[in-house]
Formats: C-alpha cells, structure tokens, sequence
C-alpha cells in the first residue's frame, strides 16, 4: 500500500511547487514509510510514498515512467490478476523491467487507454499521467476500498490519497461544509462524493476522472448488478461462490513480505482464515482483540477457529484506558469526523499485527454481500408491520421511555431504533437505524431544521441503481455504496494505514461481488435467518458455534465509557471556549450526556458523534 499526492498549476498560483509537493506528501509517510518519489513536468507535479510489497527493490518506486517517457503513475493499492494480465501484455510484444503491478497497469493503459478499467481486479486508487496528450486520470476500485480525493480551485487540480495531503497545500481553500456536518451526525460518517470540506471531493468507488488541465469529467467504470440471476441448483452455486473465494484469497496471499489473517471469531473472517489455510504451506499467522466487557468479546469463537484450523494465533487485550490513550493519535489521523468507534479496537488491532506481518487479510464485505445485519431482520419485521405503520410514532415515544442499558445490542437500544425508522420508506430508515441522530435531535443540536431531506440525494442515488430482482435489493445496495464504502472500509483503511499495515478483502473481489449479486435473495434470506447460503457453504469447514451464532458486530462498549473513563474529555470537549465556535450548540450537547449519564436514554451513538466531531476539530485546526 502507498500514498499518493499531486496537483497541476499552469498558472503558477503554488509559489513553491518543489515544496509543496513535498509537503503534501510527507503527510503521507505511514502509508509508505520505505520511500518517496516525485516528479515535476511542467504544470504537472506528482509525488508517492511506498509500502514495499511486491517487488522490494529500487526498481518499483514510483513515480513511474513508460520506456518511452509519455506515460507517469503513482499508484496506491494492488492488482490481484496482474500476472494473467502481465502474460497477456506479453503475448502482444510488451517487455517488463520489474515484477510490480505497477509497471502493468502502464503498459495495459498503453493499449487500451481507460478502457483497461474493466480488466483489473483489485483495490486501487491512482493517478496516471498521459504527457502526450497532456490530461490525468484517477481511478478507484469498485467497492471503493482505497481513498482518493481531489479539489479544483482557481485553476490548481490536486489530488491525493488523504485530506490531510491537500489541506497541506496553502493556496487550497478549507472552508467547513455545514451540509457536510449535518450528513456526519445523520449517518456516523460523510458519504462520497461529498468530504467535510465544500471545496473538496472523493472520487467515488468504481469511477474514474479525466482532468485534460481546463475541465474535469468523471465517469463510472462499473456499477454492481443485482440482475440478471444466476441459475442451476443450490448446491452448484455453492461450490461456484467457494471457487470464488478460494481464488480470490489465493491471490491476496501474493506478497514478497509475510501476510497473516485479522480474525475476529465472526463468520466472515473465519472464512478467510479457512481458505488462507487451505492454501499454506505453513501455519498461518492469524491475529484477533479481547475486550474485558463479556457482551462485547468475540475473542473466544476467534480462538476456536483458530485451534479448529491449526493456525499461529495471537490475541491484544483493548480496555477503556488503551481507547484513551490511543484517541488523540487516532482522531489526529482521520481526515474529517468519523463516529465508528470500533477505529479504536481496529487500530489497536493493526498497531501489534504490524508488528508480526506486513499485509493481513479481512472479512470485510460479507454481511453486505449475503444479508449478513440484523438490519435485514428489522426491514422483514417493518413490513410485516406496514399495517400499523400510522402507529410508529406512539410506539416509538414508548420505546424511548424503556430502561437505558450499556450493554452491546440491549433490547431497548434496538427497540428504540427499529421504532425510529419504522414509518419511514426502506433505504430511508436504514439510514435511520444506523445513524446516530434522529432528524429531530439534529435540529436541535444544529438550532434549525434541515433546507431539504437529508438522506434524499443517497436515496436517489439508491433507486438510480436500477434495475432490482427483489424489494430487499435496495437495501443491500444503500448498504454496499454507503456504509461499506464510506464507513466500514474508510475505519480499516485509516486504521490499517496509520500503522503502515496492509489489509486486504477477498470478499470484495470483483468476481465474488458480481456473484453475489446474481443469487436469488431466498437463498441468503430465508423467513428471518440471515446469511443462510453463505453458512451453507462453510458447514463442516468451520465449528458449528461460530456459524450459527447470532451476528455480532466489532463494537466497543462506549456507553460505560461515556459515563465514567470519557466523562470528563466529553464535558471538556462541550463547555471549553471551543465548543461555541462549532456548528453544534453546545448547550443541546451537554443536555444530551446528562440524559444518558442519569440512565434516562441511551444516547451513546449521539455522544460519540459529538465527541468525534470534537476530536476532529480540535486535531484539524
């Protein structure tokens, strides 16, 4: 994994181009610690750190330039398939000088131009310079798993694979983006293509951009399809989908560095550990967290797997102090607010396995891809409910009125929840049930309503997507662009990467994506059971207690920690000269915590979005 930064300035408005650019890149020196590259031609200024992880020699640094000089990249990320497209490139006269996938995605550029988008399978973020034709493309994976961000203003275009390397750059304006910050405190995080900044924007997944030095297009490359449907027997399609994954994990223990499994002792996980195993030829290292709170702790199951499996395990104890010490590093790193507390466990997670591996293999993509949340239960119970949705209001004034508890997933937390989201349309009240602020609380932390529907434009974005097979492939769908993109892989990118460790998914392989998608949605979602075809496949490779256990998720237990180890950095953080300056008041704030510190609601997710947000601010200036 790498970091890359870069900008084009015709006009001369950066006075220190050699500078600045070095400037911008040093703030990536944790995504590539091992070495640094630049490149100046003309208004074009391209800059590169490096995580040396296949070809370790002087040969793959980058910037990277084409024998014949017209071509330039600095890519962050990896091609899974670069050997059959090298042997192919190969086929048609082209000669290689290293062993990288790097020196590949020039040559197939070469030859097919942004056309060759479609033909690499992978986790990528890059920036590919034509000097012929003087015009740069970025581009990023199809689930979006590496970052990449850009900005064009007052005829600078900069790019990079981190906020932090552009608001690095004086000439950039950084004005705060209040539409931004109401979408955070709705959602946890701020979806793509938006950023905290109004200036500022992420290239979403599966797209690429066109900067030809005056305008910028941006085009998808790919879009997920839930139709048409793949067809045969049950038992066929499972053997289908475990190739898949079989393959898909072969191919990311690829690496001339050592590679090992995080395994959290979830279904997901497990299942890469298994096919990781499968194809060792020695015990492969697997790493997992405890947590002393028992309704937080998987860490049993992920030793059961790792004993049933025969692999090398290792497992980090985290407790409120190590999330205290560990907070301001954390939040200093993160870009823009981000309310997911489980960084914290994750960062802890990635800090030791570092210190054991260089590359490390995730679960990250399946509850997804085969209905894996308890959230699909929840949308099968609302419709059952549609007949009293009229009622979801008194319901949902009772559920608010039930026993605050700081356990993970308590009866009342979910309750309340499902009621909030209950009258709401599908995509609309999954965003409800996930975010942290109810419309109402939102507009008394922010002292007015909403100008327009807050989640309006992503569900939109969510029925442009058409067409469906199933009423249930929307959500799946929200889930896939917004939550996964923009939450989950955006916690184990920054946690991963601000300790120089490089996570891959191989359930976010393109092939395993697509197939996916093409299942008919009775055989993941039987009646309320979740993730029922994906468990089918791994009967009998894994214990029976760790795939028929309910869905738990890599949670923390900041409810507690809120009310006694967090008390007083929240109170800080809300009474403090600073907290006036925010688009919050401060006043609703710390009305919020005295409900939650008395036991009168559980206000845990509103609090740790305040806190985040905070924490944020403070770090960013």
């Amino acid at each position: 994994m790498c970091g890359i930064a870069g900008f084009f300035d015709s006009a001369r408005r950066v006075s220190r181009p050699d500078e600045t650019l070095l400037r911008m890149t040093q703030t990536l020196k944790r995504r590539g610690p091992n070495d640094m590259g630049v490149l100046h031609s003309g208004p074009w200024h391209l800059g590169h750190r490096r995580l040396s992880i296949l070809d370790l020699s002087a040969a793959g640094r980058q910037p990277m330039v084409s024998d014949d000089g017209k071509l330039a990249v600095v890519f962050n990320g990896e091609i899974y398939n670069f050997q059959e497209l090298r042997q192919w490139l190969e086929s048609r006269g082209y000669r290689f000088r290293t062993r990288t996938d790097t020196e590949v995605l020039l040559h197939i550029y070469k030859e097919e131009g942004e056309a060759a988008l479609a033909r690499l399978n992978g986790m990528f973020g890059f920036a590919l310079l034509d000097l012929e034709r003087q015009r740069l493309l970025l581009a990023r994976d199809r689930a979006g798993k590496k970052p990449l961000y850009y900005t064009v203003q007052n005829g600078v275009f900069a790019f990079a694979s981190e906020l932090k390397a552009l608001t690095a750059m004086a000439e950039l304006d950084r004005t705060v983006d209040p539409e931004s910050v109401r979408l955070f405190f709705g959602l946890d995080y701020i979806p793509s293509p938006k950023t905290i900044y109004r200036e500022f924007r992420k290239l979403r997944s599966g797209h690429y951009l066109i900067f030809d030095g005056r305008t910028v297009t941006e085009e998808p490359y790919w879009r997920l399809r839930y139709v048409p449907k793949a067809k045969g027997h049950p038992r066929e399609m499972a053997v289908e989908m475990a190739d898949r994954i079989r393959s898909a994990v072969k191919a990311r223990l690829v690496a001339d560095v050592p590679v090992g499994v995080l395994l959290s002792g979830g279904i997901d996980s497990s299942c890469v550990a298994y096919f990781a195993q499968e194809h060792a030829t020695q015990r492969v290292r697997t790493f997992s967290i405890h947590f002393d709170d028992p309704s937080y702790d998987e860490s049993g199951y992920a030793r059961l797997v790792a004993e049933r499996l025969g692999t090398e395990h290792t497992e980090f104890s985290f407790t409120a102090r190590d999330a205290l010490d560990r907070m301001e590093t954390v939040f200093a790193y993160l870009d823009e607010p981000f309310a997911d507390p489980s960084i914290l466990p994750t960062a802890l997670l990635c800090e030791n396995t570092v210190k054991h591996v260089t590359v490390a293999l995730g679960g990250d993509g399946g509850d997804e891809l085969f209905y894996g949340y308890p959230t699909y239960q929840a949308e099968a119970a609302a419709r059952a409910l549609a007949p009293v949705r009229w009622a979801a209001p008194a319901f949902h004034y009772l559920a608010r009125r039930l026993p605050a508890s700081d356990r993970y997933m308590s009866w009342p937390f979910k309750l309340e929840r499902f009621c909030r989201g209950l009258a709401a349309d599908p995509v609309r009240r999954h965003f409800l049930w996930r975010g942290p602020c109810a419309p109402e609380t939102l507009d008394r932390l922010m002292g007015r309503p909403a100008a327009n529907d807050l989640y309006g434009p992503l569900a939109r974005e969510v029925g442009e997507n058409q067409p469906y097979d199933s009423a249930f492939e929307p959500v799946l769908y929200n889930d896939f662009r917004f939550y996964l993109q923009d939450g989950v892989l955006v916690k184990v990118d920054r946690a991963s990467m601000m300790h120089s460790l490089e996570v891959r998914a191989p359930l976010l392989d393109q092939r395993v994506i697509e197939y996916a998608a093409s299942l008919p949605r009775e055989l993941n979602f039987r009646g309320f059971k979740t993730k029922s075809f994906f468990k089918d496949i791994l009967r009998g490779k894994l214990p029976d207690e760790v795939i028929d256990r309910p869905k738990q998720g890599f949670a923390v237990p900041v409810s507690g920690w809120l009310k006694k180890d967090l008390r007083d950095l929240f109170l800080d953080l809300w009474t403090g000269p600073a907290a006036a300056e925010a688009w919050i008041h401060p006043k609703v704030a710390t009305e919020l915590f005295e409900e939650h510190a008395s036991g009168r609601r559980d206000r845990r997710k509103e609090l740790w979005a305040l806190l985040s947000y905070q924490m944020w601010r403070r770090s960013a200036g």
